[in-house]
């Protein structure tokens, strides 16, 4: 299966943690994504993320939110700016309106919240 060369923010939470990180996605497939974390993420954990498209790539009003589940397969230490990349087979993906709700619990998902963490990602 092809990999996209796609550069995107990922919202994160690893299923034995409650805490919410930011990472880049380097490419993505049907089956799994490679992304640049900071995170403390280690093989087998499992993950819940949402890839966040901003509207220049959807032509949507607002970003779209596609949700995915899956396992964390490998872990390259220090890949680039300090952070780790990650290699992680997707079990599920949910393409859904409601998909930004696998993490909604957070209050992670308000606009204001949205930009702020845009910020912090180095996107503009």
């Amino acid at each position: 299966m092809s990999r996209l060369p796609v550069a995107v923010m990922l919202r994160l939470r690893v299923s034995e943690t409650h805490e919410i990180d930011l990472a880049q996605t380097h490419d993505v497939s049907a089956q799994g994504i490679f992304f640049h974390t900071s995170a403390r993420i280690e093989p087998g954990q499992h993950v819940d993320a949402v890839l966040v498209f901003p509207e220049e790539l959807t032509s949507m009003a607002e970003p779209a939110f596609v949700s995915c589940r899956g396992t964390v397969l490998r872990v390259n230490e220090e890949v680039s700016s300090g952070k780790r990349g990650v290699a992680m087979e997707v079990n599920s993906y949910d393409f859904s309106s409601s998909a930004s709700a696998l993490l909604e619990g957070s209050g992670c998902w308000s606009e204001k919240s949205f930009h702020a963490s845009k910020h912090k990602a180095g996107q503009s």
